[in-house]
């Protein structure tokens, strides 16, 4: 788990494996932005893998910000998404006071983005927060050391 852009031959066979899920009854294909090892993709990276998809599949996607870049998150989950054929934003919210008055932009941005014909849907849950709480990205930077493994602890990340 790094932050280590694939090469032609692992976009390939992440694609492929795609399309033989597909073939096997998947809908489509999911992403969780927000936590490792996904928050190391890109957009073109997914973009690329989500063409596999030939625009009749499903995106369903935890976006990459919730809170000060939401609006940005969006964007990034349309576009994948519109290369998928369908778009899932799961759990819309503005987390954090300040970033409460998004709401409304970002409602606008999936309207538009159906005004166009792209299928979106999200869902919402009734509260502001999250039930979990992903490691910092420098937590999982460099990888996991083969030499050293992590021995089970229930307190790995401390407040």
């Amino acid at each position: 788990m790094a932050d280590i852009a694939p090469d032609d031959t692992a976009l390939r066979t992440m694609r492929t494996a795609l399309e033989e899920g597909m073939t096997a009854g998947a809908f489509g294909l999911s992403s969780g932005l927000i936590y490792p090892p996904a928050v190391f993709s890109t957009t073109d990276e997914l973009t690329a893998v989500a063409e596999a998809l030939g625009g009749t599949g499903l995106y369903v996607t935890h976006m990459r910000d919730e809170g000060e870049a939401l609006l940005d998150a969006i964007d990034e989950a349309l576009r994948i998404g519109a290369t998928a054929g369908r778009t899932h934003l799961s759990h819309l919210k503005a987390t954090h006071a300040d970033n409460w008055g998004k709401m409304r932009p970002a409602l606008d941005k999936i309207h538009q983005a159906r005004s166009t014909g792209h299928d979106v849907v999200q869902d919402v849950y009734p509260y502001t927060t999250s039930s979990s709480r992903p490691p910092p990205a420098t937590a999982t930077k460099a990888g996991p050391s083969p030499s050293s493994p992590q021995p089970p602890t229930p307190n790995r990340w401390t407040r």
